[in-house]
């Protein structure tokens, strides 16, 4: 088994998934005060996103606790991300013929 995955490493997270879901408890009560609305995919999301970025990459990104807005952002982000991840799988070469055109001719692509 994965050293990342056994059961030592997993019971280390105690504390980072602990603070996490209290960060996520926070950040309701203060969407309750508000009377604002938040779907509670895009909290899942961010609170997922906090703990695997934290566990994998060791850099904590606190989408959580930032702005009201990052929530929103952070979702789009990754609903992106796995829409790609969706159509690399079914054209696995297209991530190094794309890296293989200069961005100076993409770099229009990219122009809101």
């Amino acid at each position: 088994m994965n050293r990342l995955f056994s059961k030592a490493s997993i019971g280390k997270l105690e504390g980072l998934i602990k603070s996490t879901s209290d960060g996520l408890s926070t950040q309701s009560h203060e969407f309750e005060r508000s009377k604002e609305v938040v779907t509670m995919t895009i909290a899942w999301t961010c609170l997922t996103v906090d703990i695997i970025s934290a566990y994998t990459f060791r850099k904590r990104y606190y989408h959580i606790q930032t702005a009201k807005k990052s929530l929103h952002h952070t979702h789009e982000e990754m609903e992106s991300a796995r829409s790609s991840t969706d159509i690399i799988k079914q054209i696995p070469w297209a991530i190094p013929l794309m890296k293989k055109i200069p961005l100076s001719t993409c770099g229009f692509c990219f122009l809101k």
